[in-house]
């Protein structure tokens, strides 16, 4: 598992250890590739939504979470990994 964020890599990395997540999070700046190969940059605000992909090993989109609320959206991410590692 692992995580993509608009900000730079040592952003991201800072979030990372203070949030003490369990995987990876990527910085997708300067270029935001990520954001835009997924539908999500913004060019008018150079800025990603709140996006969630759930992606499986064979690199299928499994599940897309859009919840703005940060209180809904998390849960209902875990609950999308959970769902997929259940198979």
């Amino acid at each position: 598992m692992l995580g993509i964020s608009v900000d730079s890599f040592a952003a991201a990395n800072h979030f990372c250890e203070h949030m003490e997540l369990k995987f990876p999070l990527l910085g997708d700046w300067p270029r935001y590739d990520a954001g835009k190969t997924y539908g999500v940059f913004s060019a008018e605000r150079s800025f990603h939504g709140r996006v969630t992909f759930v992606i499986d090993a064979a690199g299928v989109v499994r599940a897309k979470i859009e919840e703005r609320d940060p209180l809904k959206h998390a849960p209902l991410a875990l609950e999308a990994v959970r769902e997929l590692a259940r198979g």
